[in-house]
């Protein structure tokens, strides 16, 4: 894993910088010699480079977050949510964003609910799978990460994440966490 994570640093890094790095000559040295496609042609290289980019610094957080230790420290989840609470629904009018929490099994567990496009429950099991998405990178924005590191630190701290939802109308999405109270180290 430590040599995976050199190669994708270094290695997969320089040929993105060099690109990128070329496509910006290009546009600023013969920018007047290029005509409306060719610029637009540019623009997606450089586009698709720094997507790679996020995909790699994604893909490193990732095989980093096996390897980091954890902290255990008491949070106010309420105090959290109520701070800077990120509510998000891209393709509703009306969004609508729950968040909430129930005990269970000697578990915390923890959603949040929108009023989004939702998904088919019969992919749920790829949901937490690296680079598995369940809608086009045109449709949202990702790398096709994000929900499987969440799945590895939540493993990471003895809990679990799994999901529910309905295509056009609703996904929820939750996370346990054990209730260890007087055992945090």
């Amino acid at each position: 894993m430590e040599a995976f994570t050199y190669s994708v640093s270094h290695d997969l890094r320089a040929p993105l910088r060099g690109i990128i790095g070329f496509t910006t000559i290009l546009e600023e040295d013969h920018g007047s010699q290029l005509n409306e496609e060719a610029r637009r042609i540019t623009s997606i290289i450089k586009k698709n480079t720094l997507k790679m980019g996020c995909l790699i610094d994604d893909l490193l957080a990732f095989s980093r977050m096996g390897k980091q230790d954890i902290v255990k420290t008491a949070i106010d989840s309420a105090a959290m949510v109520g701070e800077d609470a990120i509510k998000y629904s891209g393709k509703r009018e009306t969004p609508h964003i729950t968040i909430g929490s129930f005990i269970r099994e000697e578990q915390v567990s923890f959603f949040v609910k929108d009023n989004g496009v939702g998904f088919n429950n019969r992919y749920t099991h790829k949901l937490f799978k690296v680079f598995q998405r369940l809608h086009s990178a045109d449709q949202f924005e990702g790398t096709g990460v994000g929900l499987a590191l969440v799945a590895k630190i939540i493993a990471k701290h003895g809990g679990k994440v799994w999901a529910e939802g309905e295509m056009g109308k609703n996904a929820c999405f939750y996370f346990s966490l054990p209730i260890s109270i007087n055992k945090l180290s």
